[in-house]
């Protein structure tokens, strides 16, 4: 089991809502924008996991994988 750690990115640039970093020891940290409302930091933070589940890490163009993600997202 992964771990994952949950923080904010703080002066998040517009349009910001989420991202997932996977640490050299094998960690995840997920960031989200603290100006966003609780539903849409569980929204993205949702979003991120799912990357973590499918192993986007492995795949090198991030059109290619924000482009599964959603499909994922909207076949759920």
């Amino acid at each position: 089991m992964a771990v994952i750690n949950w923080g904010f990115l703080e002066h998040a640039p517009a349009g910001f809502h989420g991202m997932v970093i996977h640490n050299e020891d094998d960690s995840y940290t997920i960031l989200t924008d603290p100006n966003d409302t609780f539903e849409r930091q569980i929204m993205a933070a949702k979003h991120e996991l799912d990357h973590i589940e499918n192993e986007d890490f492995q795949i090198a163009d991030v059109q290619t994988i924000e482009t599964n993600s959603h499909q994922r997202e909207e076949h759920a």
